[in-house]
């Protein structure tokens, strides 16, 4: 267990810095505000929190924010009974006088982070998987189990793997997904073609650029792409493998000249017979190279 030696010279736990740390944290003004604000409604009434709120607060001084002049003139005449409910409050005794200020309703920030997507992910799926099997498809599976599985403990097991597998796909065909093109595989209606065949799609594109930018160096994105339609991450990998690949030829001495006009070419995106040997070794004098 982690702990620390205090000045006392003994150890203390870490779950007892933790406890100490959490005190301070609920005994904290900014805390006790934030559960201050939460109880408007008890200050105002139910009807009335609908229609405003605490916004701040400076000193002695309650700012209340209300949507329009009509709530702000209730609130104004019940402001001596609000302030004598707000003073029973440990944390609110401390305000003298409460300002009410018209402005927009009050915004509640969601958390960022959630469980919201992640359960309608789960609901879908489980939709997906409630797809009743008719009888042929039952007869089919326990055809199957029946010829290619010796083992009677085992035949349960794969019934029902059989049986969820067949549910799913026939789930994920009714809610309109689609073989893709390159393997098959049943993918989400939105998308043409599944994560394994982008991928190789988007491998092969990039290679197609690396050997676009070899004849012609100088392209940038929006050159690169009228020929070879493709994303800006795919024209940077193969911009950075390219710009890699001619500063290691430059560091082992191959063909350096050459090389070092055409990795000027794609630094600056100016046509490489535009560029002078000086010029280049000029810009690129401080490349390292093998002193052998």
């Amino acid at each position: 267990m982690s702990a620390y030696r205090k000045s006392s010279g003994y150890l203390e736990k870490a779950s007892d810095i933790l406890k100490e740390n959490h005190r301070r944290f609920m005994e904290s003004d900014g805390f006790q505000y934030f559960l201050f604000r939460q109880k408007w409604p008890s200050f105002a009434g139910e009807l009335m929190a609908r229609e405003s709120y605490i916004a701040g607060a400076s000193g002695e001084v309650l700012y209340v924010q209300v949507t329009n002049s009509v709530w702000l003139s209730q609130l104004t005449m019940l402001k001596a009974q609000i302030l004598e409910k707000i003073h029973k409050d440990p944390f609110g005794a401390r305000f003298t006088d409460i300002r009410f200020r018209i402005g927009p309703k009050q915004t509640k920030n969601h958390p960022r982070s959630t469980v919201d997507p992640v359960n309608r992910a789960i609901a879908k799926e489980k939709q997906r998987m409630s797809q009743p099997l008719n009888e042929s498809e039952k007869q089919w599976i326990d055809q199957w189990v029946a010829g290619h599985v010796t083992d009677e403990r085992l035949g349960p097991v794969f019934e029902k793997l059989m049986a969820g597998s067949l549910k799913k796909r026939k789930g994920e065909l009714a809610a309109g997904y689609h073989p893709c093109p390159g393997c098959g595989t049943l993918i989400p209606p939105e998308r043409k073609v599944c994560q394994d065949c982008g991928r190789k799609i988007s491998i092969a594109r990039r290679n197609r650029i690396i050997a676009l930018l070899k004849k012609h160096p100088h392209y940038g994105y929006e050159m690169t792409r009228q020929v070879i339609p493709s994303t800006y991450r795919e024209y940077a990998e193969a911009h950075e493998f390219l710009e890699t690949k001619l500063e290691q030829a430059i560091y082992d001495k191959v063909n350096g000249k050459e090389n070092r006009r055409r990795l000027l070419a794609l630094l600056i995106h100016k046509p490489m017979e535009e560029i002078t040997e000086e010029e280049a070794r000029e810009k690129l004098e401080r490349l390292r190279e093998k002193k052998w």
